[in-house]
């Protein structure tokens, strides 16, 4: 790993670049990228009563680490996981590319102690689990379910709806066919009817909830806040509440033309070339990881306030992107290669 490091020169840069941001991003960064971590931290510390939930359990991990070991785990989690995300590439074009996709988490969850800290740990030994272990295929997909539902007991729920939606998701991929993709698509739009409303409005309502106050009044997040735009009495305004968000939160620009939600679709499209031109190679590897980012993203759209916190959340799980990446540095090395030239006979 030490002699891939010092080949890749453009990762060495962008380590150093984030260790800046460690230092000194709370002096450029808005304070409202803050928010989170400064509430974990008073938890800690006692300022502010601990209560029940995830930042509690978030704020009792952190109190194993006190200060000012706190950032040498900040430090330590950065560059183990944008090293073992960029260690293998080898194209300028791959590792540039590897640049934009990991600004944004950079800037929203490694370099400050907060919830996604843990996430990214998490993602890190889920990455290591399926890439470098020879177990079969079906016991890295149990480890993966064992691991996130752990996560889910200890620190935050909503994961166990992402183990749900790793297992219709990661059935789509793995059959690779559309049909498949189709009937499954179908099926879970069957299900959403068939769920109680009481259930759908308790996994749509916390965003209008935390974007009471916030919506138009200039606190942390306002700019991007958004209320469900329909009611949710009916699977039917369920559904359109979930491909507003989807929309919303994927494609900003639709709403926002601001610098930064082009910045953020750019990222977003990036990530998606990276996962088509994965899932077209057989991969176990692939599919898994990529079945379970895309399983962030389906339960991110349930509930996210805003696209800031999108972005801080589905960005923490960068490195699933690892395996689908190389093969993308694959075809950039191919392009490189000159073309053999004609044999000409006289």
């Amino acid at each position: 790993m030490f002699k891939e490091l010092s080949k890749n020169r453009l990762l060495m840069v962008w380590l150093a670049f984030f260790t800046s941001m460690v230092f000194f991003g709370g002096i450029i960064l808005p304070g409202t990228m803050s928010a989170d971590s400064n509430l974990i931290q008073n938890i800690a510390d006692g300022v502010v009563e601990p209560g029940e939930g995830s930042f509690a359990a978030t704020a009792f991990f952190f109190k194993l680490f006190p200060s000012p070991l706190d950032i040498v785990l900040i430090l330590c989690v950065g560059w183990f996981s944008l090293s073992l995300f960029m260690q293998k590439l080898k194209t300028p074009q791959a590792n540039l590319m590897a640049w934009y996709m990991t600004v944004p988490a950079i800037l929203t969850c490694l370099v400050r102690p907060q919830k996604e800290t843990i996430v990214v740990i998490l993602a890190c030994v889920i990455t290591w689990i399926v890439t470098q272990t020879s177990l079969s295929k079906l016991a890295k997909v149990a480890l993966v379910v064992v691991v996130y539902a752990i996560y889910a007991a200890l620190f935050r729920t909503y994961f166990f709806l992402i183990i749900a939606a790793f297992a219709g998701v990661y059935f789509m991929v793995e059959s690779r066919r559309a049909l498949i993709y189709l009937l499954v698509s179908v099926i879970a739009v069957l299900v959403v009817f068939l769920i109680p409303l009481d259930i759908l409005y308790k996994l749509q309502y916390p965003r209008d909830i935390v974007n009471y106050n916030r919506v138009g009044s200039g606190v942390a997040g306002h700019r991007t806040a958004f209320f469900n735009p329909y009611p949710i009495d009916s699977a039917g305004n369920f559904l359109l509440n979930y491909g507003y968000t989807f929309v919303r939160m994927n494609i900003p620009m639709v709403f926002d033309l601001s610098a930064k939600a082009w910045f953020w679709f750019g990222s977003v499209a990036c990530y998606v070339f990276v996962i088509i031109s994965g899932l077209r190679k057989s991969s176990d590897e692939i599919r898994i990881l990529v079945s379970l980012f895309l399983s962030h993203v389906a339960v991110l759209m349930l509930f996210e306030p805003d696209t800031g916190s999108y972005t801080r959340h589905i960005t923490s799980v960068f490195v699933y992107m690892l395996p689908a990446m190389l093969v993308v540095d694959e075809f950039f090395q191919k392009m490189r290669k000159p073309k053999p030239e004609p044999i000409t006979t006289a």
